[in-house]
């Protein structure tokens, strides 16, 4: 049987039709997350940046390794032999806006701790208050809510209200987090006088804000290797 020119082509475009079809329905599908992220405008590459560097925490604070021995820590950064104290190197430096006092603390299993002692200005409860409510919502930004926090405005006691004595509030804000082993705990203590009409008797007593981090798995200290005394000689100290 004879086949013409024209049944030919149509008999072949019919066969291939569903091949096109098929290989046209084999584009890649676009990743869920990626599409989820682009729709509500999250930059990927940055959401991992600082997915890194809040797990980074637990193995360094700012680039000083926990567990690093103190003699080691020159190599990190620039100390003297007047920053050492003991068991503790202390350096004045920037943090963010603020000018802070860093104390960096080591046990016998190395770096565990630093404290970071703030600079307070302002005169009243309210001043110091919002300095640890600035601090609160930067670390708040980086690590989410606290795991616990507490506000106790201790006031005056009722005792001295009435008394002819000066009168001081006591206020005591904390927040903490944890992140893998690591603690964080920004702490504000506040103890002054009451009353602006008062005899500024209590003047001294500075508010202190105080942020610490700290890797427990780092704090350890060595037995000291008991001392074998001789029976003889141990006889004769009795």
């Amino acid at each position: 049987m004879k086949m013409s020119i024209l049944t030919f082509i149509v008999i072949i475009t019919l066969i291939s039709s569903p091949l096109m079809l098929f290989s046209q329905g084999e584009t890649e599908s676009p990743d869920p997350s990626e599409s989820a992220a682009s729709a509500n405008g999250i930059d990927s590459e940055l959401f991992e940046e600082e997915a890194e560097e809040i797990s980074s925490i637990d193995k360094s604070y700012q680039g000083l390794p926990w567990g690093t021995v103190r003699d080691d820590f020159k190599n990190f950064i620039e100390i003297d032999s007047s920053n050492m104290s003991g068991d503790e190197i202390t350096i004045v430096g920037p943090l963010g806006e603020d000018t802070v006092k860093f104390v960096y603390s080591f046990s016998d299993s190395g770096f565990w701790k630093v404290m970071t002692d703030f600079s307070l200005s302002g005169n009243t409860i309210d001043d110091h208050l919002k300095e640890f409510q600035r601090i609160e919502k930067l670390l708040t930004m980086k690590y989410g809510n606290p795991l616990r926090t507490t506000r106790n405005d201790l006031g005056t006691s009722r005792e001295y209200l009435s008394s002819p004595f000066p009168r001081l509030f006591r206020g005591y804000y904390r927040s903490s987090w944890m992140i893998g082993s690591v603690s964080i705990e920004l702490l504000l203590e506040v103890q002054m006088q009451d009353s602006e009409y008062d005899l500024p008797v209590f003047s001294g007593n500075i508010p202190t804000m105080r942020l610490y981090y700290y890797n427990s798995e780092f704090y350890g200290n060595a037995e000291p290797e008991p001392t074998e005394i001789p029976e003889d000689k141990l006889l004769e100290q009795f």
